[in-house]
């Protein structure tokens, strides 16, 4: 009795794992949440073939400098760089300039070499 029941739940462990026709079983991996989830499934599952094709894409996703709230201030729009920061702020139009546009442009002179950022000329 204890075979049989053995052997039945094998049985249904391979109809149920096996992968339409035309697919196969791989290991591969999915994005989620932010975190590379990878297991054995049919092919078709997965967005990705393996973990660091996952990890690229969820580098490229996840070091997004500018989804952070509040980087540019006073209405400066935030630009994605290769730079060590990730971002630069562009300041045109707004009355402002510094990084992440907190420094008025009203407290300059002309003479100052940030003039030229605020078109102070």
């Amino acid at each position: 009795m204890l075979k049989t029941a053995l052997l039945l739940c094998c049985l249904i462990v391979v109809v149920v794992s096996s992968c339409p026709k035309g697919q196969k079983k791989v290991h591969g991996c999915n994005l989620v949440d932010r975190k590379c989830n990878c297991y054995h499934g049919c092919d078709a599952e997965f967005q990705f073939t393996n973990k660091a094709a996952c990890k690229v894409w969820r580098h490229d996703v996840i070091n997004d400098s500018c989804a952070e709230e509040g980087l540019c201030q006073k209405e400066g729009f935030c630009v994605q760089t290769n730079s060590e920061l990730g971002y630069k702020c562009d300041c045109s139009g707004t009355g402002f300039y510094g990084q992440n546009c907190e420094k008025s442009c009203n407290s300059l002179s002309s003479a100052s070499k940030e003039a030229s950022v605020c078109g102070l000329y």
